[in-house]
């Protein structure tokens, strides 16, 4: 017997997201987003370079990893489809 696991969420907009497995990789595009993402353990591989992802008291120096993605008013949009 398989059992399939699905992951779903719904975006603010009411859209909902199906995944097949979970998230492997995080792009970040939003202050808050880091937030959580530090509160739940997890940290992303992209964030917006005038965000909040460098400041030590979340990542400390393994934010130097991460990748900036651009800012908010102008997001790389291809830096986020290849991370």
């Amino acid at each position: 017997m398989t059992i399939e696991t699905e992951y779903r969420a719904t975006d603010a907009t009411g859209v909902e997201i199906h995944l097949n497995q979970p998230a492997e990789r995080i792009v970040c595009l939003t202050a808050t987003g880091i937030d959580a993402l530090a509160e739940l353990g997890l940290e992303p591989i992209g964030y917006l370079a005038q965000g909040i992802a460098d400041r030590p008291e979340f990542f400390g120096d393994r934010a130097q990893q991460f990748t900036s993605i651009g800012s908010w008013m102008l997001p790389n949009l291809k830096a986020i489809r290849n991370l």
